[in-house]
This record gives structure tokens, C-alpha cells and sequence, in this order.
């Protein structure tokens, strides 16, 4: 993949991006698949980011890693709603794109994403965590 961001016949990359796997941006977690930081390659090739997985396609919401429920928590919201204002908070990432099975879904996803992003300080408490 790397070679086709260095091409730059790419305007965009879908990234997988989620609090479980930040590694398209920083360290991959343990036992985790590593996405060698393309996000940050993609930044500096000036390419439009969109991030997809937030949920990491349910996991996340099944099985959190120890601590992001108590910080979701402490933050005043809902794990899925710290997951999505996880990956908008990220700068360079334009958009990300989450599945809805109801309009409710929707709806509490349009009010995440207009709540901005996470605070610095809830922010740089994630990274830790995601890794438990």
C-alpha cells in the first residue's frame, strides 16, 4: 500500500482506524494487525483520509479493551460515541464511515460527530488503554 501512496495518482485512502487499533496513525497493539502507520504516510503525501472500522466491525462494542468503557464513562458518553469522536479527532482523517441497522444509529453517530472532537485530555488516555 505504501507504494500507491507514494504514487500520487491517489486523492484518498480508507483507513482502518479505531481505538482497539490506532495503527494506521501510532503503535499497533498486541496480537493486533499492524497497518504500518499509512494514515501518517498518507498525511504527508497529502491525500484526503477516511476512516473506516471505528467499531472494529462490532468487536469493539462485544469485547472493549479493559478501561475504555469506564473512561467512555468518565467522559459522559457511550463507548460508540467515544469511538467515532476518537477517529474525527484525528486531524487529517475528512470523514469516517460507520454502519447503521436503525435510525436511532444514525442519529446518535450525526450527534457524536457533531460534539467535535475528544477533549486532549481524554484523548491521550486512550491510546494505553487500547492495548489491555
Amino acid at each position: 500500500p505504501s507504494h500507491l501512496i507514494d504514487s500520487g495518482v491517489f486523492a484518498t485512502i480508507l483507513l482502518h482506524y479505531s481505538l482497539a487499533n490506532p495503527s494506521a496513525f501510532g503503535s499497533c497493539p498486541m496480537g493486533m494487525r499492524y497497518y504500518a502507520q499509512l494514515g501518517a504516510r498518507a498525511t504527508e503525501a497529502g491525500m484526503g483520509e477516511i476512516a473506516l472500522r471505528v467499531l472494529d466491525g462490532g468487536v469493539l462494542l462485544n469485547h472493549p479493551a479493559r478501561g475504555l468503557q469506564d473512561l467512555a464513562k468518565e467522559a459522559g458518553i457511550d463507548l460508540p460515541t467515544l469511538a467515532l469522536r476518537y477517529a474525527l479527532s484525528t486531524e487529517s482523517i475528512a470523514t469516517a464511515l460507520v454502519g447503521f441497522s436503525n435510525l436511532s444509529q444514525i442519529e446518535a453517530a450525526c450527534a457524536a460527530a457533531e460534539s467535535g472532537p475528544l477533549p486532549t485530555l481524554i484523548r491521550a488516555r486512550i491510546n494505553p488503554l487500547a492495548g489491555d
